[in-house]
């Protein structure tokens, strides 16, 4: 008995059409993502509809590079980057992420829509990111152009300030974006641009991000960053937990715990401590972080900043030092003197 056979033909469209499927995905279901606040340049585009912009710097765009960039809105990576981020894309190039396809996104232009942004009370904003597909992080880095920042330039590495103002390596998903609070740069006013690299730990893959924006002092009265010099003792109102929870001899993890000992809601958080050694933190999660010379003062993140009457809060970092890894003898919480903290190691 001889099996019957599928005309080639037919088999030969079949094949055809499953690769045609595969190809002509689109590419955004391979893609990633973009920050919703600020909005990003490209994400801005796209809100406005790819096919009918409402401004003329995403038209300018349109017609350098097509409308399939603004399609692919969280498609701005580079699968070669393993941190070589300034290696690999040339300056001119930065919102494009080298990519010919996202070229328009590179025009110098002042013209491109801006989004103002305002700290909190702490000098704090809280960026929010849509994961399109989520991977692992190594880190969220954030930099801020230099003063004197002139959009009709080609952006170039040298117009960012050296170091980032904000660096996050713990995200966490919720409704299908990464929200992240930093501590926005000083002394920053009127219009700039934050660039941000999203760097993969599970791949060299990064994305990278540019964002319009106006720097505008916050409203709100700021709560002061330097403690009275000789602040009313309150040792029920909060108790701190030090624990040192890893050390291979020149860096550690530690956790430090605050817990509410008062009667009253805390509606935001801080607390300060000096070291007597030479201890450095390098990264810091579940909250932002500051450091001047010995002193680091933390205060909360956006999704943390709540803490109800005998409730705590954890937040966590990473340090490096040399000689002797000494705990602080005293913690600062919200600006009254914690009872002495237990420290564990």
């Amino acid at each position: 008995m001889q099996c019957s056979k599928t005309p080639l033909p037919v088999r030969t469209f079949l094949v055809l059409w499953f690769l045609a499927l595969f190809i002509f995905l689109p590419a955004r279901l391979y893609a990633h993502g973009t920050f919703e606040d600020p909005v990003s340049r490209v994400y801005q585009c796209y809100l406005e509809n790819p096919e009918s912009p409402d401004s003329q710097a995403c038209w300018a765009a349109i017609q350098l590079a097509g409308t399939q960039q603004f399609y692919d809105w969280s498609a701005i990576n580079r699968f070669d980057a393993n941190d070589q981020h300034r290696a690999i894309i040339d300056d001119g190039e930065l919102c494009s992420g080298g990519k010919a396809s996202h070229a328009g996104l590179d025009l110098a232009r002042n013209d491109w829509v801006t989004q103002e942004i305002v700290p909190d009370a702490y000098g704090n904003y809280e960026f929010t990111f849509i994961a399109w597909a989520p991977h692992g992080t190594k880190y969220f880095d954030f930099y801020v152009t230099k003063e004197g920042y002139d959009p009709t330039q080609p952006l170039k590495w040298s117009d960012l300030e050296d170091e980032p103002f904000c660096h996050i390596t713990s995200v966490t998903l919720a409704d299908g974006r990464y929200k992240m609070s930093c501590k926005l740069p000083e002394g920053k006013t009127g219009k700039h641009l934050i660039y941000n690299i999203w760097q993969r730990s599970d791949s060299p893959e990064a994305f990278y991000t540019c964002m319009d924006v106006v720097f505008t002092e916050s409203d709100v009265t700021p709560v002061p960053i330097t403690p009275s010099p000789t602040p009313t003792p309150d040792p029920d109102a909060c108790l701190v937990d030090y624990q040192i929870t890893s050390d291979w001899g020149h860096g550690f993890t530690a956790n430090v715990t605050l817990h509410n000992n008062s009667v009253a809601v805390w509606n935001g958080w801080r607390v300060t401590w000096g070291y007597s050694a030479n201890q450095q933190v390098t990264s810091l999660w579940d909250g932002v972080y500051t450091q001047d010379g010995s002193q680091v003062e933390v205060t909360h993140a956006e999704w943390n900043r709540t803490v109800a009457p005998g409730a705590s809060v954890t937040f966590g970092f990473q340090g490096t030092y040399s000689g002797t890894n000494q705990p602080p003898l005293n913690f600062l919480c919200n600006n009254g003197l914690s009872t002495a903290p237990t420290t564990t190691s």
